[in-house]
């Protein structure tokens, strides 16, 4: 990974810009609000949202950290219903990626 050259805040999330290598990471953390919490339909609409998106993307909670672009991936989580999931972004789209991700969560992911 290449060095940072400067990390600031906005809304929350801390972007990480690299100028030399025009990199930007963005963490967040989210909660997860939904009345089921982190399972396969879930999964499988994060998976399918991110999908569009040029970047990296992943997921943790409790130890434990997914591909956020891979539904196997993403179920071994076992996030429930409040809990706060570390988001890390890379690449190319990751801000819009990251905002997207936010709006689903924010939604509780149409289910509720």
């Amino acid at each position: 990974m290449p060095d940072i050259d400067s990390v600031f805040v906005v809304d929350g999330a801390y972007w990480a810009l690299n100028v030399r290598w025009s990199e930007v990471e963005i963490e967040r953390e989210i909660a997860l609000t939904n009345q089921m919490g982190m399972h396969l339909r879930v999964a499988g609409k994060i998976v399918k949202l991110l999908a569009a998106f040029d970047c990296t993307l992943e997921i943790s909670f409790n130890g434990r950290a997914a591909d956020a672009k891979s539904i196997m991936s993403m179920i071994e989580l076992r996030a429930i219903r409040g809990s706060v999931v570390q988001i890390r972004a890379g690449g190319p789209d990751a801000a819009r990626a990251v905002q997207a991700l936010t709006d689903l969560f924010a939604a509780k992911f149409g289910e509720d």
